[in-house]
């Protein structure tokens, strides 16, 4: 504190913005401003895997070295942060990968609430890539039933 500032405070706050981005809070919250640069200065911030378990340990490891309280300990440059990250993604993603098949996959159906911002009705969302021959006769019956209300409307 008290230090001139430099690209690795630019470091530190795309860390805060990253944190936040996977876990939908900030690290540090307190009712007062006073209070939470406080908290940034003495205070680790919560792993993020306590906040969101999905999160590669990996991941975690690259935002938190970007939110190191000493300077010196960051990734000195956005490049290398940007490497950092990019490493520990690609690790997550080799480790996880598996090839898709039907076993494997999960189809978004009418009722997936998933990737549906609140209050948005979708009407039909079909389940697999099947065409019409290939649906069973309970599919093509709530296909219609769709059908007929969206007309209404």
């Amino acid at each position: 504190m008290g230090e001139e500032l430099d690209g690795r405070s630019d470091i530190y706050s795309m860390g805060i913005l990253l944190y936040e981005v996977l876990c939908g809070s900030v690290p540090f919250k307190s009712p007062t401003p006073s209070a939470v640069v406080v908290q940034h200065v003495t205070q680790a911030p919560a792993p993020l895997r306590s906040v969101n378990l999905s999160i590669p340990a990996a991941v975690e490891v690259v935002v938190l070295h970007a939110l190191e309280k000493k300077r010196e300990a960051r990734p000195q440059t956005a490049k290398a942060l940007a490497q950092e990250m990019k490493a520990a993604v690609l690790s997550a993603v080799a480790a996880h990968s598996t090839v898709p098949t039907e076993a494997n996959l999960s189809p978004v159906t009418a009722s997936s609430s998933a990737f549906t911002p609140p209050g948005v009705t979708i009407p039909f969302v079909r389940s697999s890539s099947v065409t019409g021959a290939e649906t069973s006769g309970q599919e093509s019956q709530n296909f219609s039933v769709v059908k007929q209300r969206t007309q209404r409307q």
